[in-house]
């Protein structure tokens, strides 16, 4: 018996290299951990497109924060979290008890991302800037390359200091803690 197959779509390496807009679904590598510039706890949500030409690429990371520090930061917190359920089609009314259910119950789900370069400290990074339904007609890479700069063969990522609470910054090698909780899928609640 074979330990395993070749499969040239089951390899590394293979990262957006455009802006655009993409169909993506939550890769089972997501976590919940902290955010390390505020220490409130953070969703990390691996992604990988699922249509088009880049089908099988990972896409930027997206980060979303939980804060609350105030009725105000909760309530946004809440809205940001909101948003991408609604975004993933999770049915009006399901309850979400923790971080790590919404973790969990994320994996698999599907949504689009609209990314776009960023420039910081004279490098520039694929981001997310805003997340919706699954596109009807497909991922839509804008042609726009990562522009020039001092990039020294960096080829993804997203800088240190945008893990801020505005759910769409993050860095995607932060040294992030892992919550310790552990929770079989089928326990989830969507």
């Amino acid at each position: 018996m074979a330990l395993f197959t070749v499969d040239p779509n089951n390899v590394f390496g293979n990262y957006l290299d455009e802006a655009g807009s993409y169909n993506v679904k939550v890769l089972p590598s997501s976590s919940l951990g902290s955010s390390n510039t505020t220490g409130v706890p953070m969703v990390t949500l691996d992604l990988e497109v699922t249509d088009g030409p880049s089908k099988g690429a990972s896409a930027p990371r997206y980060r979303l924060t939980w804060d609350e520090q105030s009725e105000d930061t909760k309530q946004t917190s809440i809205k940001r979290f909101n948003t991408l359920l609604v975004d993933s089609n999770v049915p009006a009314g399901t309850p979400i008890n923790t971080l790590q259910d919404f973790v969990n119950g994320m994996i698999g789900k599907e949504f689009s991302i609209n990314t776009e370069w960023t420039e910081y400290q004279g490098k520039y990074y694929l981001n997310v800037k805003s997340t919706g339904k699954v596109l009807p007609d497909g991922s839509q890479p804008t042609g726009q390359k990562r522009p020039e700069s001092s990039n020294n063969g960096d080829n993804f990522g997203t800088p240190t200091n945008l893990d801020k609470n505005d759910g769409f910054g993050g860095n995607p090698f932060a040294n992030q803690s892992k919550d310790q909780s552990q929770q079989k899928l089928n326990d989830v609640p969507f």
